[in-house]
């Protein structure tokens, strides 16, 4: 909420940051812990509205994609899927979440 806010300020004045850089924590099958994965795409892994006749992933009345892809920045470190959801992950069965974690997703947005 606080950087949604501070880069709509930023934006009013036109001057937006080059960077916003996340850093936390997260659980993997995929990296050993410990390891710093710099993540470039994100998806919102509970987002389930199939029943609606969505994609799984796919939030309604929001036109951008289900994954969000920015830029790779650290090109020297592995990359990852991160999926974000707002319950803690005990099986996350969607072979393509690399990373898991709560709030990322968000802020990738």
């Amino acid at each position: 909420h606080a950087l949604t806010k501070h880069l709509a300020l930023c934006e009013h004045t036109g001057h937006l940051p080059k960077l916003v850089l996340n850093i936390g924590t997260a659980g993997s099958r995929k990296f050993k812990a410990g390891s710093l994965v710099a993540c470039h795409r994100f998806e919102q892994r509970d987002m389930d509205v199939t029943p609606l006749g969505m994609k799984k992933y796919e939030t309604p009345f929001d036109d951008r994609p289900i994954t969000i892809e920015h830029s790779k920045i650290f090109t020297d470190m592995p990359h990852g899927l991160c999926a974000t959801g707002d319950n803690f992950a005990t099986e996350d069965k969607d072979p393509n979440h690399e990373v898991i974690e709560m709030e990322a997703y968000a802020l990738a947005k």
